[in-house]
């Protein structure tokens, strides 16, 4: 009797479990925000201006990665900027960051009323971390993650709004 009869049951049962196991890790990889090193990041303005995170540490910063040809962060955009205008009052500031061309950037940007900060990240997300899309961080005026989001959200619900106002007190 070969090797391959006696345990086939056995290697089917096994080749199943590391199936299942690969493709529950990518999903559940892709859907974890990655931790950022905020103040590492290597965002400028389409005017080659530098931003730094820490030029904004009087401010609530909700930060979101995208990219252009990203269906869900296109749709999002004007929840976002709607968000914005909710919020501006409360020292809130918003930031889209892509990594690509800044023609594509404002693409995106013309979806909205202008108001949040549209950066550009020289390091490509790979670098970063960010696999998924959109994914979005809150940052309080004392430089902490108080919340994280992979995907998209409608960010100017009520119940939004009302969220983000306890998560930074």
């Amino acid at each position: 009797m070969s090797f391959f009869k006696k345990y086939k049951k056995p290697i089917d049962i096994l080749f199943w479990i590391v199936i299942v196991a690969i493709i529950a890790y990518k999903f559940g990889y892709q859907q974890m925000a990655p931790s950022i090193a905020f103040s590492e990041l290597l965002l400028v303005n389409e005017a080659g201006q530098k931003f730094r995170i820490e030029d904004y540490s009087d401010k609530n910063l909700l930060i979101n990665f995208y990219q252009s040809w990203c269906g869900p962060c296109i749709q999002e955009m004007p929840s976002l900027s709607n968000a914005y205008q909710k919020l501006k009052e409360d020292d809130f500031v918003f930031i889209a960051v892509s990594d690509e061309q800044f023609s594509l950037i404002d693409k995106v940007k013309s979806r909205t009323d202008n108001q949040m900060i549209f950066l550009q990240s020289k390091q490509s997300f790979d670098q970063i971390g960010v696999r998924a899309y959109p994914t979005s961080y809150l940052i309080n005026k004392k430089g902490e993650v108080v919340f994280e989001k992979v995907g998209p959200e409608q960010w100017d619900s009520p119940e939004m709004e009302t969220h983000f106002r306890e998560l930074v007190q």
